[in-house]
């Protein structure tokens, strides 16, 4: 798994870090029971300060995603797989939420777009 961080977007380090462990997992990209890398060698990589990646792994913890055994390490919890399914929904009903802004944007109908939709759906087009 390789990490990048932008430190122009805005976004709060430790929000892109957790946010790249995440989809990492919904992908399927990481796996549970996985390890993940240790604080100071992921902060060492990413060029960042080992707090950031600490306030990173906390938050996943704290959603579930990871767990933290001491003298072990830090590993994708059995838990990761019944949020991967959730994230999945959220993450597509972000981007259906999305087009169909655009679609209203372009002035499509709610019939125009169920149409488009649909042949998408069953690979017609």
């Amino acid at each position: 798994m390789k990490l990048f961080i932008n430190p122009y977007t805005g976004i709060p380090l430790y929000v892109q870090v957790a946010e790249q462990i995440k989809k990492a997992v919904i992908t399927g990209v990481i796996k549970e029971g996985e390890q993940l890398p240790p604080v100071r060698r992921l902060a060492v990589e990413l060029l960042i300060n080992p707090n950031t990646i600490v306030r990173a792994y906390q938050e996943l913890e704290r959603e579930g995603i990871i767990t933290t055994k001491r003298g072990s390490g830090t590993f994708i919890a059995p838990t990761a797989k019944k949020l991967k399914r959730k994230q999945k929904e959220e993450e597509i009903t972000k981007k259906i939420r999305d087009l169909l802004a655009e679609a209203r944007f372009l002035e499509l109908d709610k019939e125009e777009i169920k149409k488009i939709f649909l042949l998408e759906l069953e690979g017609k087009v």
